[in-house]
């Protein structure tokens, strides 16, 4: 099947092939797919990131070529940047990849797009648990978007993939696929800084991700990327003192 890159700053995937689906995550700048079914104005797409699929606008990406593109290895640091090729800007959220990036110049299509902003590239070895964790700290107050994947708007396991993926740890796109990786801790006893706490119950299974910061915090995307408490119970919201989420399991992916 062919392949394409997206070349706007940030598109949705919806559930079906219509503008008003639901939208179930983002594809940004410089991310590509492979097309797995045409369906007049929409594509079908597996996101080469997570293989996550759904329909998408097959005009916000560039014409499609036979071959997969090379991974990406270089990322934007800043919380925002633009990059401007002629006439057009692209405006970059952080993590934003940066394809064949090279003496500040990032290919998208063929054309040349520069990046004067900072840029994270993924670590060769073993990831740095206090540079992860401030890496989490940046994603601070940026608002809950259901499917989201960025400091505009970001959902519980958007947050998580998107701060273990600048080092170098691919995460599947949900909390429950993200809850089958790893190795399972026993209790929250068990678990250090870095690990993922997952919440649930038994009605509808895991639906929430977080990652544990210290001994009794965990940050995680709810109203907002926030830190609250954690305990054997769950997490208790720091504002209201509410239990909002209960704990059902710990994994370990560092």
């Amino acid at each position: 099947m062919p392949f394409a890159t997206c070349r706007l700053s940030l598109i949705p995937v919806r559930r079906e092939p219509d503008l008003v689906s639901e939208m179930t995550t983002q594809i940004r700048c410089g991310e590509s797919v492979e097309i797995l079914e045409s369906k007049g104005a929409y594509w079908r797409i597996r996101l080469l990131t997570d293989d996550y699929e759904g329909w998408v606008t097959a005009r916000q990406f560039g014409s499609p070529c036979e071959c997969p593109p090379p991974a990406v290895s270089h990322f934007t640091d800043d919380l925002c940047g633009t990059s401007t090729c002629g006439d057009r800007h692209l405006v970059l959220p952080l993590g934003s990849p940066l394809p064949d990036f090279k003496d500040g110049i990032f290919l998208l299509n063929g054309e040349r797009w520069p990046w004067s902003g900072n840029v994270r590239t993924l670590p060769a070895g073993e990831p740095d648990l206090a540079a992860l964790i401030a890496y989490a700290r940046r994603f601070l107050h940026a608002p809950y978007q259901w499917g989201g994947r960025t400091v505009f708007g970001i959902d519980c396991s958007g947050f998580i993939q998107s701060v273990f993926r600048q080092f170098g740890i691919p995460l599947l796109r949900d909390s429950k696929q993200q809850a089958t990786q790893g190795t399972a801790m026993a209790t929250l006893a068990d678990a250090v800084p870095g690990d993922l706490l997952f919440f649930g119950s038994e009605a509808l299974g895991i639906y929430h991700v977080g990652l544990l910061l210290s001994c009794g915090e965990v940050i995680h995307a709810s109203t907002m990327v926030r830190v609250d408490d954690i305990s054997d119970e769950g997490i208790r919201n720091r504002e209201t003192g509410e239990l909002s989420h209960r704990l059902v399991s710990v994994r370990r992916v560092l």
